[in-house]
């Protein structure tokens, strides 16, 4: 069982991500718990979705500079972050549309 749970985390680097959930990967001989992290960054920026190791999430790092988590929690940032969705109100799903990821919608 796992450690991490979703939620803010700070990069040893200085990076701030957001750990989106722990999945399994069921392709090797034993299933493998995997960490699906997200970069922040503006509004505009590419959306950056990352895959690590459970267990190279949360090692611990020893360089001349830095001693310590690679990924430790993170308090929330003092500001508002803009929101990716919002609610549009009861909807059902009819189809999929040609383009890939796009859905016919009632």
């Amino acid at each position: 069982m796992t450690t991490v749970k979703p939620g803010l985390y700070k990069h040893f680097k200085g990076d701030l991500y957001v750990v989106v959930a722990v999945v399994l990967n069921v392709e090797g001989e034993t299933d493998r718990e995997m960490v699906l992290y997200e970069k922040l960054g503006p509004a505009s920026a590419v959306k950056q979705m990352f895959v690590r190791s459970v267990e190279n999430f949360v090692e611990m790092v020893k360089r001349p500079e830095y001693e310590g988590q690679r990924f430790s929690p993170a308090r929330e940032p003092e500001y508002e972050l803009e929101p990716r969705f919002s609610h549009v109100g009861s909807t059902e799903v009819i189809g999929l549309g040609s383009h890939p990821g796009a859905v016919l919608l009632r």
